[in-house]
């Protein structure tokens, strides 16, 4: 408390003695006020059967009406002290404030005084108000000021960051142009978020003495500029493009990588690259084999955590059509000048080939194989010349046609040379439509009997199917009129007790005329076997009677 005085009520008996005292405190440009009045005899036990009573005035006002003490008891000794509660005097920047204290009796007491004293003020530090905004454009800063002497110094911090915006300033304004101070970086204050929030600190001094402070909190967008970005680089994973200037379809893989940009501090959460219609979620990342041709891009963004996602990037690829060598064969017999006769005992042998440029360096070279030995050269085209190519035999050819990435074969067959008829040398062969090559009755025509053929032997057709899988443990082949039959499980399939287990159905061209009855056995016992059936639908079927078998085996032929 600051004392404002000590007197003596009156000049009356007994000896009373008064004290005044204040407190004060500033809030804002306003100032609040409690003051004290402390009543107590000055020679020790006072006798004093009056009531006191107070009127406390401040700033003129008004503001307490009380009593101090009572008409009893009527001899005291302490002192009786009076505090009042906070009173607010407006706008009170400047001077002093005047208060009094009417101390006054009653009930035939005519003892009444009033005193009256000025209270002091707290200097007026300046306040700060700001509006909410964006990161980067001009941010206005106001200032109420309560003396024109005064000046200030206006601070920020946001997170971990400060710094002072002004300083020794007597302005009421201040523009905080956040672009030029490159404060846009305070973005770096929230990674995983859309705004900052910065408090703003306004310093009063009068000289080199503080004489209060004010703050006061904005929120700040950070601006949509403030994103990551990211720097596209391709390589060739295959080492096609060194050799051929460009990428090559179906070889050339890729080797991808985004190399990101953060922005202000935020970490890079997710990538998104497409290649080829395909689609990537990390970098670097390695393609498949180019499935495209033609220009292609490849494009990548990234997405920080805020999250802000980069403006795409994309970077043109050039990839060469490419298809494996298509190749033309083209042989035929022919007389000894090369024209084609199917009675000629020579042959000629014609390729063509086409193959994918890759700009002009593709090579391609050729294999042709045939009864006469083996032909080699390069480029894509070749013709022999006359080739020996006996009568009485079938001659295969193939040519291999092979660029720099892959390779093409083809086939074909020159058959016996023709001729009307024709004997074997043995004497007991006859052949029509082909040189006698075999003892019997060979016809390489079309046959046309107008009048009943007898056999009296049975007709053996020459097919031979080779091995065909009829299910995962059962193969079947037809060869000279008969069909063989072979299953084994190998572990694979278990038969189940007292019913038929079904393994598969055969074709309709070799089901058996009848049922035909089959033993299979177990593999590692059961010599005596057990039985299974092949039914004329074709279906092969086996039984097991006493427990499940999980390996067997069989094998049955039957003519058709």
């Amino acid at each position: 408390m600051t004392s404002l005085g000590t007197i003596r009520w009156t000049d009356s008996n007994p000896n009373i003695q008064l004290s005044f005292a204040y407190e004060k405190k500033r809030s804002g440009a306003d100032m609040q006020y409690q003051a004290q009045i402390t009543v107590h005899p000055v020679t020790g036990l006072s006798y004093f059967g009056y009531p006191i009573h107070l009127q406390l005035s401040i700033d003129s006002t008004l503001v307490v009406t009380t009593t101090l003490k009572a008409a009893t008891p009527r001899q005291w000794s302490s002192a009786i002290v009076y505090t009042s509660p906070w009173y607010t005097v407006p706008n009170k920047t400047s001077g002093t404030v005047p208060v009094s204290f009417k101390v006054y009796s009653g009930l035939g007491s005519s003892r009444t005084a009033t005193y009256s004293y000025n209270m002091d003020i707290e200097p007026a530090a300046s306040s700060i108000s700001v509006q909410n905004g964006t990161l980067g454009t001009a941010i206005k800063l106001n200032l109420t000021r309560y003396n024109s002497n005064f000046t200030d110094t206006i601070t920020y911090t946001c997170g971990t960051a400060t710094g002072t915006i002004a300083s020794g300033s007597k302005a009421t304004s201040v523009e905080w142009n956040t672009a030029n101070g490159n404060k846009v970086d305070l973005a770096a204050q929230n990674t995983s978020g859309l705004s900052v929030e910065v408090t703003f600190t306004v310093t009063s001094y009068s000289g080199t003495t503080v004489v209060g402070t004010s703050s006061t909190k904005a929120t700040f967008a950070i601006p949509d500029f403030v994103k990551p970005s990211t720097v596209l680089v391709i390589e060739d994973a295959s080492g096609y493009f060194g050799t051929y200037g460009a990428y090559v379809q179906g070889y050339s893989t890729l080797n991808i990588t985004a190399i990101p940009i953060p922005a202000y501090g935020a970490a890079i959460d997710k990538y998104a690259i497409t290649a080829d219609d395909s689609s990537y979620t990390t970098s670097p990342v390695t393609t498949g084999p180019i499935r495209g041709k033609g220009t292609l891009y490849v494009t990548a963004t990234v997405t920080d955590t805020r999250p802000r996602s980069s403006d795409p990037v994309s970077e043109p690829i050039t990839v060469l059509e490419y298809i494996s060598p298509v190749v033309n064969l083209s042989a035929y017999r022919c007389n000894s000048s090369g024209t084609e006769d199917p009675e000629g005992a020579y042959m000629k042998i014609d390729v063509t080939s086409t193959i994918s440029s890759l700009n002009d360096k593709n090579i391609a070279t050729y294999e042709i194989v045939h009864s006469g030995g083996t032909i080699v050269g390069t480029g894509t085209s070749f013709t022999s010349g006359v080739l020996e190519c006996d009568v009485a035999t079938t001659h295969s050819i193939e040519v291999i046609v092979t660029d720099d990435l892959s390779s093409t074969t083809k086939a074909a067959v020159i058959p016996i040379a023709y001729t009307l008829m024709d004997y074997y040398h043995t004497g007991k062969g006859i052949a029509f439509g082909k040189v006698g090559t075999r003892d019997g009755f060979d016809c390489a025509m079309t046959a046309y009997f107008s009048d009943n053929v007898t056999f009296d032997r049975g007709f053996v057709d020459g097919t031979d199917t080779g091995w065909v899988t009829l299910s995962e443990t059962v193969v079947y082949r037809y060869t000279n009129g008969y069909v063989t039959v072979v299953g084994e499980s190998y572990g694979n399939l278990t038969l189940s007790v007292e019913e038929y287990t079904v393994l598969g159905t055969l074709p309709v061209a070799y089901r058996p005329a009848h049922q035909i009855p089959m033993v299979y056995h177990k593999v590692g016992g059961d010599p005596t076997g057990q039985s299974g059936f092949i039914t004329t639908d074709g279906v092969v079927k086996l039984y097991a009677k006493t427990d499940y078998v999980d390996y067997w085996a069989f094998a049955v032929t039957y003519p058709i």
